[in-house]
């Protein structure tokens, strides 16, 4: 009787469903609300991410532009510049017309003074005889150098016409250039401003999936009971949560360094591309100085053996005496005369109002040097923020190492932990070892009644 009872008390003990309590009705329906709360955080943490992505399409597309912007700011400077070299070769080509014009005033000046001095000489000095012919051959120079004149004031007309043109250029060019670097500012603050708010909802994201993780945690220990593997559960999941966040926050590290590292590599390319901008110019500047200075050698030169030639002349001119000089002959000479001295009047109004041109290019001409020193200052300011990126990349990257270093030591330290189910961490570390699992059953028949032979 007595092993009968102890049979049946062992047996009861044994029992597993009887040692399970029962769920009140109060437990389920806290559960049930949990369930649908849980159920309402995934939904919102699911439109958050849809929000997240929409987000970030839309910086991608903002970056875009920001590209093509840049790209055609670069190229208006390209014709910005192209159109500066035009404009100096035009100005230094007028400098040298003007100076050949100088030249010609000089020469009519020259034969000016020696028509005065021949109509000023006394009869008695050198007998000549002015016919026909010399009187042709005066009104044929006069026709040519009419036709010279009507050429001169036909290329300088031109010239103006042109220079007109690529001023209008210049400054449609440089309106354009600023409207492109206004619209890069205002999409750059876009950007940024974008970026910001990417990185709190992201940062809210993280929270709502923490929080959701508990939530499911504590679900999970509902639902296991008072089971004696739940500490052991409850460490492996805490473990496992700890490293999904250290392996998200290594991901979006590793997207920053990434980020980071193309943003330094393409400042680098710019500041490469200015450098050798900056060379070319200079090269350019030192070639047109060049050039500016052997035209002047040869000019100096040309002078020179002018000078030596007149040197050469005879210091009293021979003066020519006109005798039977009819009223008609006088008339030609005296309208000859009278031309030289329009011709000559028309060339010094051309010659002040060409300076005038010149003083109005020579003040074109400084303000394009300032805007170059200015474009010199902005790229040493870029220069130097490029350092200081350079370093904050360091940081970060000093940063990065630590970071791996804490997570190998912690990757390290919990591969000491067995759970009671095979698992692996798949986070690019070593895998942990399976274990062999002891049924529940036993444990709780080991624990309860150790052995039947004793009762």
């Amino acid at each position: 009787m007595d092993e009968n009872s102890s049979q049946i008390d062992g047996s009861s003990i044994n029992d597993p469903l009887l040692n399970k309590p029962r769920l009140s009705v109060t437990s389920i329906d806290i559960m049930k609300q949990e369930l649908y709360e849980t159920q309402l955080q995934l939904k919102t943490k699911n439109c958050i991410i849809s929000e997240l992505q929409d987000d970030v399409e839309q910086l991608h597309i903002v970056e875009d532009e920001n590209m093509k912007l840049k790209l055609e700011i670069t190229s208006k400077e390209s014709d910005l510049k192209q159109w500066t070299v035009k404009y100096s070769n035009l100005e230094f080509k007028i400098i040298e017309q003007q100076k050949e014009y100088a030249l010609q005033i000089d020469a009519l000046k020259d034969e000016l003074s020696i028509l005065k001095m021949s109509k000023t000489t006394p009869k008695d000095d050198l007998p000549v005889n002015l016919n026909e012919s010399i009187i042709m051959d005066l009104k044929s120079e006069l026709d040519i150098k009419n036709e010279k004149y009507n050429e001169m004031q036909n290329i300088i007309k031109d010239q103006e016409i042109m220079i007109v043109e690529l001023e209008y250029l210049k400054n449609k060019t440089i309106e354009e250039l600023e409207d492109f670097k206004a619209k890069d500012c205002i999409k750059t603050d876009k950007l940024n401003d974008w970026k910001q708010k990417y990185e709190a909802l992201q940062e809210e994201c993280e929270m709502l999936r923490l929080q959701v993780n508990n939530l499911n945690n504590l679900n999970n220990h509902n639902k296991r009971g008072n089971s004696l593997f739940a500490e052991v559960d409850d460490k492996r999941q805490a473990l496992t949560t700890e490293l999904e966040i250290k392996r998200e926050k290594y991901e979006t590290l590793k997207k920053y360094l990434s980020k980071a590292n193309h943003e330094n590599n393409q400042l680098k390319m710019e500041i490469m591309r200015l450098e050798t901008q900056l060379l070319e110019t200079e090269k350019n500047d030192d070639f047109e100085k060049s050039t500016l200075i052997q035209s002047y050698k040869n000019r100096i030169s040309d002078l020179e053996t002018t000078i030596r030639e007149l040197e050469k002349r005879p210091e009293t001119p021979q003066l020519l005496k006109i005798d039977n000089l009819s009223n008609e002959g006088m008339n030609v000479v005296l309208q000859i005369v009278a031309d030289v001295r329009n011709e000559k009047k028309a060339l010094e109004e051309e010659m002040n109002r060409r300076s005038v041109r010149d003083m109005e290019a020579r003040q074109q001409c400084f303000k394009g040097e300032c805007e170059i020193r200015q474009l010199k200052k902005e790229i040493r300011r870029d220069k130097l923020q490029l350092k200081t990126l350079e370093e904050q990349i360091s940081m970060f990257k000093s940063k990065m190492s630590l970071c791996k270093e804490n997570m190998k030591e912690e990757n390290r330290i919990t591969k000491g932990v067995r759970f009671n189910e095979n698992c692996k961490i798949e986070d690019g570390g070593t895998s942990l070892k399976p274990v062999k699992i002891i049924p529940q059953q036993a444990i709780l028949n080991t624990i309860v009644c150790p052995k039947f032979e004793e009762l």
